[in-house]
């Protein structure tokens, strides 16, 4: 299918979810995840009026030049403390904030370079081992952190595959522990769940392979 079809096809599909909720779909951020993809691939979605693109990786989105795009940057892969002075550069938003020496470390990068920024503390709600994230017990340290040039927006969760009748419920959890402490966005849901998502409260979706086909 063609760029714009799947597209259209993603726009309807959140805009049914949140219509059977009672939620303006127009509340709702898609990110197209451009892992993988061409430069060239991504001009044409941004033609296609996608304004918000998320990568995983700091070396490729400096081999790709994603910078020279007009939208908005979302960086929400695992996040190195070797990649936060490029990340900080390159991106309006970290989706991945897993520890408080992370967060200590983008604020300070971002005071050096007098640049503000929004940042999602990564949540592992299913308790994997295998998950990157922090326990919910944890959430409260990173809440009470004093940062100058960074800012706690919401949370983010990545929910396993393995456990699609458990989805719903990680996605409540997400939605609970935000409300718990007065935060407004919610970055959840991907091709797999992203109208599960919708319905329980995400402000923020990462879809890839739904817009841009099976990765090569």
């Amino acid at each position: 299918m063609p760029l714009s079809d799947n597209l259209d096809s993603i726009k309807k599909k959140i805009k049914a979810a949140a219509e059977k909720v009672n939620r303006d779909y127009k509340e709702i951020r898609l990110i197209a995840v451009t892992k993988n993809i061409s430069l060239e691939t991504i001009k044409g979605a941004v033609n296609l009026r996608v304004n918000d693109i998320g990568e995983n990786k700091i070396q490729e989105a400096i081999k790709k030049n994603i910078a020279s795009l007009n939208v908005k940057k979302h960086f929400i892969g695992h996040l190195q403390t070797n990649k936060i002075k490029k990340a900080v550069e390159i991106f309006d938003v970290i989706h991945s904030v897993d520890s408080l020496k992370l967060l200590k470390k983008i604020d300070k990068e971002l005071i050096k370079i007098n640049k503000k920024m929004d940042v999602f503390v990564e949540m592992n709600v299913s308790g994997e081992k295998s998950k990157y994230g922090i326990l919910p017990y944890e959430l409260k340290k990173f809440i009470k952190e004093k940062l100058r040039n960074a800012k706690i927006i919401g949370l983010m969760a990545m929910v396993p595959l393995t456990e699609p009748e458990k989805t719903r419920t990680y996605f409540r959890k997400l939605k609970e522990l935000a409300e718990k402490y007065s935060l407004k966005e919610l970055s959840m849901g991907t091709t797999n769940d992203f109208e599960v998502a919708v319905q329980e409260g995400a402000t923020m979706i990462r879809v890839g392979r739904g817009i841009f086909g099976e990765r090569k």
